[in-house]
């Protein structure tokens, strides 16, 4: 078949390339992963009432949540509407401004109050704002906020509620501002104003408050971190020290000192902490009740974690280069993400004390990280149960709610990770651990995946010092927000978590390479801060092959072009001294080692999504049950409600929808639902049925739906007449690709649609059907005649798909006397020629696509696909369609490195005991998928020829029917629906 062929009439992938000249600068308003679609809610947005022009353009705008379980006992009263100006710190007054005085004073009633016990706080410019969070079911009031503030000569930088005193009639809001002022107020008390002032006279520290944190398990404290690179513990009930604090001693460690304050009564602050000579960007606390674990981030690079309670350094990791900006603990408790000014993010594991990994897709610094709890998934038991959204995977039989990629479809509050899992350590693994037994027990991404054992797993205890080991697997959702207004979303999944140690990793391993070397900034960690350090990290001999490759946001070129203090931007015009010279030889020993690997040294991975969805930076991310809240710079506060959550999201059974040519069909039960729309029966004014498919504008662009009026015979067609084929292909259409009928746009304009012809059920579904599980020689023979064709029309159109499997082939009813396959769901299919005609290169790393189940061994290793990956894929269907399961059918598709194992035993010795039982020239079919390059197209004659030798070797004719056209077949599946 010719390398590219040409669209039918009709074809609903050809019409939809129009919208792709839109400009790149166009902000998305919905974006897809596998668990479907996130949308933008426009009602749902939040800001300053009056949005005039921000004159206070280096404050981050924060955003801060408060949830509180409501009770029957409390009122839920709130009074007018106040605005609290401040021309002084030391002065504040309650004042009332004629301009934000509205003619209706908004009240909230008991029932609102209850209604949505979610409040937000945010900050633009000079002011600050609290709102009712009303989530994406309900629009949201800008002109009835509970509190707003305005405030003069300083502005807040940073708040956080106190979750742990709240109810629905007080709670306390601390605010930092930059001039290092912190308040503490009551937003929801108008009648008795509550407002102490810590610091007020800056004798504490006069930088500004860049983080502030109430003390999980101590209620009436909070911490606060400044640009100097300090942090202060403050009891909210205690007063500051009426003139400069006097600090001595209490802890010293490697590069940090705890001081204590000298005076006889109690006062604030109770403890200070250095640990920086700049500033102390973020810091958190682990996700536990007791706060056992605080990690830090600093301008100097610096991510530093500490046993809270024993005031401890127990690990510490460096950027790549510049300072760290933000860092999230995962829900376990086992991971920390950091970004900052290196536009990467940095996986470290806190029980290793190694980086894990590090993620590019941004452009710019990153602002803000986060774990998503709701589309994270434990291994230990902490799984829940669901109805998948995949339209019938196999894999989805088992009660699972997740997919092949291991996230969880359906949020809720019994899908967190567990908490704190940390807390069962008596401590950190020592420092040998990184290059010791436990580092030799971890697998590789490349050969060791494919040899590993179960009794290889790790789990977190045999880590953490105990030496049972456990199967264990864990996928992680990542959210990051930067400068460059992206936001990208990461899945950090099992095989990422289990890379080797740079010493142990195999040389093909998916990596990238920079291929330069750094120096790193300076620091205040001492010079005995490298013994923590694994003594073996050696520096990598840079890689002769300076291969040239196109990656989103790879902004290091400029970063480290020129000498080193160019790369980091410091200035050493003056003369160092002796130790500050140790300190920075010290940190720069510290590249290539476990502390700072190189970029060659760590696995690299690429973002899910990456979509631009504001004009400003971004600034805040959260990530909270049924939607993704983001801000920026603007003032804005975005909610992105998730799949399935959002109002419209309704089933349109019962709609009537109208199509571009006017013709208007009544939409009925649903059929199935994927991550990229869902399907149902509808039929016309004739009562004519067929099926709709409705979804977001871009997955209804990505359905190749041919429309083709022509037909091959009612019967199967011989390898003989393909030259026939080749030329109705090419003039009519595409034979295996359902019909479109009509097109159009639902009601709201959120949601495009199409009209496709209706089918009957599809090869998964009738495979489980039979009595034997298990189709007959004759037909499954000819379903991989088919379905081979199927796969080489859509590569002739130049896309892949990625994800081929038996539910992704439908057949028609047996009344209707068609014995043709259908291909169906493309919502991952990539296009893969250019538009010359000629193959794209192979990218370096590619994401994980597909089902794990049937999915080529290369998307094991994270490698670009190509055709040769789909033909792989239906290799392993073919092997399903004979025996009726997979050596590996019974392996959970979370353990994905156990599947590519069994794939790899195809190859080698497994492999005359794998095939036995199919047609001759089945392992020639394997071996000439296996010798396919890149860039080549598969041999479809070839591999044809072989099914059409089986045929005639077995006496098989095309006429002969197909086991889904017996009688007992629509006999059992009539029962079966009716017992449904």
């Amino acid at each position: 078949m010719n390398a590219c062929g040409q669209l039918g009439a009709g074809s609903a992938l050809d019409s939809s390339l129009n919208p792709i000249t839109n400009p790149k600068d166009d902000l998305k308003t919905h974006f897809i992963t596998r668990e479907g679609v996130y949308k933008q809610m426009t009602l749902s947005e939040y800001s300053r009432p009056n949005r005039g022009v921000n004159n206070v353009g280096s404050a981050p705008v924060r955003v801060s949540f408060l949830t509180i379980r409501p009770t029957t006992s409390n009122n839920g009263e709130a009074g007018d509407n106040d605005i609290l100006v401040n021309g002084d710190i030391p002065a504040m007054h309650r004042s009332l401004d004629p301009r934000d005085h509205y003619n209706d004073s908004p009240t909230h009633s008991d029932s609102d109050a209850f209604a949505n016990c979610d409040r937000i706080c945010f900050n633009v410019g000079r002011e600050l704002y609290v709102f009712v969070y009303r989530g994406v079911r309900n629009a949201v009031d800008l002109n009835k906020p509970i509190d707003k503030r305005v405030y003069k000569g300083t502005y807040p930088t940073s708040h956080d509620f106190n979750q742990q005193t709240a109810t629905p009639t007080s709670c306390s809001l601390i605010i930092g501002f930059s001039a290092g002022q912190i308040q503490l107020i009551d937003p929801f008390q108008k009648e008795f104003q509550v407002s102490r002032l810590y610091n007020e006279d800056r004798f504490i520290d006069k930088t500004a408050v860049t983080c502030l944190k109430w003390v999980p398990g101590q209620p009436q404290c909070f911490l606060a971190s400044h640009s100097s690179g300090n942090m202060y513990l403050y009891n909210e009930e205690l007063p500051c020290n009426p003139g400069p604090p006097s600090y001595q001693i209490f802890k010293q460690g490697d590069g940090y000192t705890v001081y204590t304050c000298k005076t006889k009564t109690s006062r604030n602050p109770i403890y200070k902490w250095s640990i920086s000579t700049g500033a102390v960007n973020q810091f958190a606390f682990s996700p536990n009740n007791d706060a056992k674990f605080l990690a830090t981030v600093s301008h100097d690079g610096f991510l530093r974690v500490f046993n809270y309670h024993a005031m401890e350094l127990i690990g510490f990791m460096k950027s790549y280069f510049g300072g760290l900006l933000c860092l999230a603990w995962s829900p376990d408790a086992r991971y920390i993400v950091t970004g900052g000014e290196d536009d990467l993010i940095t996986v470290y594991s806190v029980l290793e004390k190694r980086i894990v990994c590090r993620g590019q897709g941004h452009k710019s610094w990153i602002s803000q990280v986060a774990f998503d709890p709701y589309t994270s998934y434990s291994g230990d038991g902490q799984q829940t149960s669901g109805v998948p959204i995949d339209l019938g995977s196999d894999e989805d039989l088992r009660p699972s709610s997740l997919n092949s990629s291991g996230l969880l479809f359906r949020g809720g509050a019994g899908n967190r990770l567990p908490t704190g899992n940390v807390s069962q350590f008596n401590g950190p693994p020592s420092a040998s651990s990184l290059g010791g037994s436990a580092a030799n027990l971890r697998a590789g991404a490349l050969g060791a995946v494919l040899s590993r054992t179960q009794k290889e797993s790790i789990s977190s205890m045999s880590l953490g010092g105990s030496g049972a080991c456990s199967s264990m697997s864990h996928s992680y959702r990542i959210g990051s927000v930067g400068h460059d207004t992206q936001l990208c979303l990461w899945d950090l999944t099992e095989d990422v978590l289990r890379q080797p140690l740079p010493s142990q990793r195999h040389r093909n391993s998916t990596i990238i390479s920079i291929g330069t070397d750094q120096v790193t900034t300076p620091t205040s960690c001492s010079v005995d801060a490298t013994k923590n350090m694994n003594s073996d990290g050696k520096e990598h001999q840079q890689s002769k092959d300076n291969k040239k490759f196109h990656k989103r946001g790879f902004s290091f070129g400029a970063k480290l072009a020129g000498n080193s203090h160019d790369r980091w931007g410091r200035n050493n015009s003056s003369m160092l001294c002796s130790d500050k010279e140790r300190r920075e030889n010290a940190v720069a020993r510290l590249l290539g080692t476990p502390v700072c690997p190189r970029m060659d040294e760590v696995t690299v991975i690429e973002p899910l999504i990456c979509k631009k969805i504001a004009h400003e930076r971004l600034t805040g991310l959260e990530f909270r049950e049924d939607c993704v809240v983001t801000a920026c710079q603007e003032g804005f506060i975005l909610t992105w409600a998730r799949p399935g959550k959002k109002p419209d999201d309704a089933p349109l059974t019962g709609q009537q929808l109208t199509t571009d040519s006017h013709n208007v069909y009544t939409v009925g039960q649903t059929i199935g639902r994927g991550g990229y729309g869902t399907v149902y029966e509808c039929c016309n004014s004739k009562n004519e049925k067929f099926a709709l498919k409705a979804g977001g504008k871009q997955s209804i662009s990505l359905e190749p739906a041919v429309g083709c009026k022509g037909g091959l015979p009612a019967k199967g067609y011989p390898v003989q007449e393909r030259s026939k084929i080749k030329i109705l292909k090419l003039g009519s259409g595409l034979y295996h690709f359902l019909q479109l009928i009509d097109q159009g746009v639902c009601p709201k304009a959120t949601e495009q649609f199409m009209v496709m012809e209706l089918l009957w059920k599809n090869l998964s579904q009738l495979q489980r059907l039979l009595p034997m599980k298990r189709f007959s020689l004759s037909t499954a023979i000819r379903c991989c005649m088919q379905t081979i064709n199927g796969i080489e029309e859509l590569h002739s159109i130049g896309y892949i798909s990625r994800d081929l499997k038996p539910s992704n082939f439908i057949v028609r009813k047996p009344c209707e006397k068609s014995n043709m396959i259908y291909l169906i769901d493309f919502g991952i299919a990539r296009k893969y020629m250019s538009h010359d005609g000629t193959v794209k290169p192979q990218r370096l790393m590619g994401a994980w696509r597909g089902t794990a189940r049937y999915c080529s061994l290369a998307n094991h290793l994270k490698q670009d696909q190509c055709r040769r990956d789909d033909v792989e894929c239906w290799f392993y269907m073919t092997l399903e369609f004979i025996h009726g399961k997979l050596p590996w059918t019974d392996i959970s598709k979370h353990e994905r490195d156990k599947i590519a194992t069994q794939k790899q035993t195809l190859r080698t010795t497994g492999r005359e005991t794998i095939l036995e039982g199919c047609p001759e020239g089945w392992s020639d079919i394997l071996d000439i998928i296996d010798s396919c390059d890149f860039e080549a197209a598969p041999e479809y004659d070839t591999i044809n020829s072989i099914l059409q030798k089986a045929m005639e070797a077995n006496a098989f004719t095309y006429e002969m029917p197909y086991d889904w056209q017996n009688g007992e077949i629509c006999d059992l599946d009539r029962s079966h629906a009716q017992s449904n």
